[in-house]
């Protein structure tokens, strides 16, 4: 009786011990994309386009608000540096919801508002997808979208 509880205790342990090791690199994970959003709201505010690069994956898919895919981190780099040209005012982006994906991805949504120069807000959601790429957190996919209004008949979910 007592090899049977001892080797339950023992099977038991084999699932709660990796449950807890996730859990903490979960947490780990999330940490890393909090910092990642910090340091590319920095590199943006900055008008820093060789920053907000350092933040991306070489393979980076890229599409903004336009709709246009850019890929690669160099034509991202580009394209980002043109639109830091008509940057006027300060920018904040939020990461709303970060998934992991085991202890070494993650996936997350978010919001950015444009504090224009003549006060106006401009809002819009971003989702991206995170991977570690030379022993850094980087942005692998990244899509903005405007916020609009939802269409008549339907309502916005609720949080």
């Amino acid at each position: 009786m007592l090899r049977k509880v001892f080797a339950l205790s023992i099977l038991a342990m084999a699932f709660v011990v990796p449950t807890f090791a996730q859990s903490k690199d979960n947490s780990s994970i999330k940490a890393e994309v909090e910092k990642h959003v910090k340091a590319y709201e920095d590199a943006v505010n900055k008008k820093d386009a060789a920053g907000i690069a350092s933040l991306l994956a070489q393979q980076i898919v890229y599409v903004p608000v336009t709709g246009q895919t850019i890929e690669g981190r160099d034509n991202v780099r580009k394209f980002v540096e043109q639109g830091l040209k008509n940057l006027s005012g300060t920018v904040k982006i939020s990461a709303e919801k970060i998934l992991p994906i085991g202890s070494d991805a993650a996936t997350a949504v978010g919001n950015t508002v444009v504090m224009t120069a003549d006060n106006k807000e401009l809002k819009s959601h971003w989702g991206a997808t995170y991977i570690h790429e030379g022993g850094r957190l980087k942005s692998t996919m990244i899509t903005i979208g405007p916020n609009a209004a939802a269409p008549m008949g339907t309502q916005q979910p609720q949080k």
